[in-house]
């Protein structure tokens, strides 16, 4: 396992260096972008109406934003073939910066839409073409994902990792690419067809628009780099641990399954089933003290030493109410554990599906005794 650990903060490190795709050469693309955002502005007429002016933003946003989801549609059209994997979820993984940033991408054709709906909607002019009605369809849905992805507080247990999916996820997929197709069409459609700004300053346009939306998925890229950066170093720690401590196999990998890589469904049930006997078994210890307390109570003349007794049956009823809440918040827990794997991915097989009902009536029945 040792051996294991080094091979694979190596292969990392490998990787890393294969791709060439460091936070350095994207920070440079930021400057260069950047810098070709500077010099394509001053070329832009200022004497461009504002609202067509806003149009032009419109269709650019929404033609990025588009190409930006066939590029999704197309990586998640791949199969992964590999076994299920359940990793514990940790906010600490999580960076508040990535969901402004995914909003802010989710948005950039929304805010100009918006705009144009509310100049349209004061003057009481509410015409638009299929094509305009189909991109404000999408930007509206937009908004609701921003709103779900902001509200939202993620409370799940587990991450499920490297799992395959199945046919019903590449129609998904496949209808992400159709839809996101028509976008493009419908907006450089509407964008040639403006002829209120000449040909030159909607090419400029529509060019910084690309720019800047370039920038934030660069960003999004730079985030999800120091993600892996942070991950690769968590490993590098477990390496010197590993050393340092003189773990053992079986040490090295529990650490490995609970932090790291994930269980195997199959070992994962097993993992549980031994936590939940462990657990019960505590508990069971607990009762038999609490027990044997009170039967040293009853040998307490209460009417000679009433202070001893009321002091000796409170701190009874107390481990009694602490040892009830334990059990409770184990079962509870646990349960919403299981209720979660077998709700989160249909791709698991009938078998595991059993095996994790198997062991969710177990620990209910356990939960009611």
């Amino acid at each position: 396992m040792r051996t294991y650990i080094t091979k694979l903060n190596d292969r990392n490190l490998q990787r890393r260096k294969a791709t060439g795709i460091t936070n350095y050469v994207m920070y440079s693309l930021i400057v260069l972008i950047l810098f070709k955002i500077f010099s394509t502005v001053p070329k832009i007429s200022a004497e461009i109406d504002i609202w067509n002016l806003t149009k032009v933003l419109w269709y650019s946003f929404n033609f990025s934003f588009a190409s930006y989801f066939i590029y999704f549609s197309f990586t998640y059209s791949f199969n992964n073939s590999s076994s299920i994997r359940i990793l514990n979820y940790s906010k600490d993984n999580e960076s508040y910066f990535i969901k402004i940033i995914a909003a802010l991408i989710l948005l950039s054709p929304t805010i100009p839409a918006c705009f144009i709906f509310w100049n349209d909607y004061t003057l009481e002019n509410l015409q638009y073409s299929r094509w305009e009605k189909l991109l404000f369809i999408l930007d509206a849905i937009n908004i609701i994902f921003v709103i779900v992805m902001l509200v939202s507080q993620k409370n799940d247990h587990f991450d499920i990792i490297k799992h395959t999916k199945k046919e019903k996820d590449n129609k998904l997929s496949l209808i992400v690419l159709i839809i996101s197709s028509f976008a493009i069409f419908s907006s450089i459609y509407l964008l040639i067809n403006l002829s209120e700004i000449n040909e030159l300053d909607k090419l400029n346009l529509f060019l910084v628009c690309i720019l800047i939306f370039s920038i934030l998925v660069i960003t999004e890229r730079i985030i999800e780099n120091f993600k892996e950066d942070v991950f690769a170093k968590d490993l590098e720690n477990l390496e010197y641990e590993i050393y340092v401590k003189n773990l053992t196999d079986d040490e090295i990998r529990e650490i490995l399954q609970k932090k790291y890589m994930g269980f195997l469904i199959k070992d994962w049930i097993e993992h549980k089933e031994k936590e939940i006997e462990i657990e019960n078994s505590s508990f069971t210890k607990e009762s038999e003290k609490i027990s044997a307390k009170e039967t040293d109570i009853k040998e307490i003349d209460k009417e000679k030493y009433p202070i001893e007794y009321e002091g000796r049956k409170d701190e009874i009823e107390l481990l009694k109410t602490n040892l009830k809440n334990k059990k409770q918040d184990f079962h509870k827990n646990n349960i919403s554990q299981l209720k979660e794997i077998i709700k989160k991915d249909p791709s698991l097989s009938e078998n595991d599906i059993k095996n994790l009902k198997n062991l969710l009536q177990k620990l209910t029945s356990t939960e009611k005794s």
